[in-house]
């Protein structure tokens, strides 16, 4: 049995090619503007008393002279892999979806891109999620005691998706996906 023409243009190449290409953009963005990423993440769990008022380029050189280079891209592998993960899915979804658009013969419009992208989004955010709580989790591990138990027992996005799953099950899975 064939496919029919809409579900042909959901498994085409052309959505493959803006699910690998969203998500390989993303990965080398990340790569190159981690080191600012980190820079947030250490302001935001800094004790209010013990920050100061000082550049981003300033915190770069706090943190290396500290704790190495290295410490600018702690964490990198796992948000890395979420990213890829997150963005293929985005960027499939939507392309689908205005592939479908166009075998309905709807007329494109701004409103229905907004639409598109809304109900991309809404399926990135529920696929992925498991992904950025695991991601979460690693990035904040052993980084203070502000952050509450925040030992894992896993160091890679497969084994902490599998230990969550196995000990919080899907409530701890979606953590935050939902109210």
């Amino acid at each position: 049995m064939a496919q029919s023409k809409p579900l042909n243009q959901v498994f085409s190449y052309l959505s493959w090619v803006h699910a690998v290409s969203g998500a390989t953009g993303s990965v080398i963005a990340m790569s190159a503007f981690y080191p600012l990423d980190t820079v947030r993440s250490r302001l935001q769990l800094e004790e209010p008393e013990r920050r100061k008022a000082l550049s981003t380029w300033e915190v770069l050189k706090q943190l290396i002279a500290e704790e190495g280079f290295n410490t600018l891209y702690r964490g990198i592998v796992p948000v890395l892999q979420s990213l890829c993960i997150s963005n293929f899915v985005y960027f499939y979804t939507f392309h689908s979806m205005k592939a479908l658009r166009a075998a309905a013969d709807v007329t494109p419009s701004a409103l229905s891109d907004l639409l598109l992208g809304s109900l991309a989004g809404v399926v990135n955010v529920f696929s992925t999620t498991p992904f950025w709580v695991v991601n979460t989790r690693l990035k904040m591990k052993g980084l203070g005691h502000r952050v509450k138990d925040n030992s894992t027992h896993y160091d890679n996005l497969l084994d902490g998706l599998m230990y969550i799953g196995r000990t919080e099950g899907a409530k701890g899975l979606w953590a935050g996906a939902l109210p």
